[in-house]
């Protein structure tokens, strides 16, 4: 007989109902380790959608500044480093509605990719964590096998 309340045995048991440990960690088949892949990646690719919007706007929003200044020291480089980054987070934003519609796998891991990269990535260094975890689950076999 044990005189711990808290014990899985049941010899001595005065309680009536449920036996069980309160305190026992939970059973695998409770923790949801193998999520719906849609589910998965859902967060990395609703932040890189946010990021990605804000980095293109505001890189938009500096196309009367930048045209002005290359008018001035005639520098294609102006025009060139401020459309790029946006060219690069229209790309992510496209990504990443496909990993939410699970459509196309390779624009999916393009935006992951290009969000790593840190002269690419929305909000700078910002995104990196974002791209990381949505390359990580596109890695997984049964995510992959989801894509159309």
């Amino acid at each position: 007989m044990s005189d711990n309340p808290f014990s899985d045995s049941a010899a001595g048991d005065t309680f009536q109902g449920d036996s069980t440990n309160p305190y026992r960690p939970a059973a695998t088949s409770q923790l949801d380790t193998e999520a719906d892949p849609r589910t998965r990646l859902l967060i990395p690719a609703i932040f890189l959608i946010i990021l990605a919007t804000l980095m293109c706007s505001l890189s938009l929003l500096q196309i009367p500044r930048v045209m002005s200044e290359a008018a001035d020291n005639g520098g294609l480089p102006y025009v060139v480093g401020t459309f790029l980054p946006a060219v690069m987070n229209l790309a992510i934003i496209c990504g990443a509605v496909q990993m939410i519609r699970m459509k196309s796998y390779s624009s999916a891991m393009t935006a992951a990719i290009l969000s790593v990269i840190p002269v690419c990535s929305p909000c700078i260094f910002i995104g990196i964590p974002f791209g990381i975890w949505a390359i990580i689950v596109l890695r997984d076999p049964k995510v992959k096998a989801r894509f159309q």
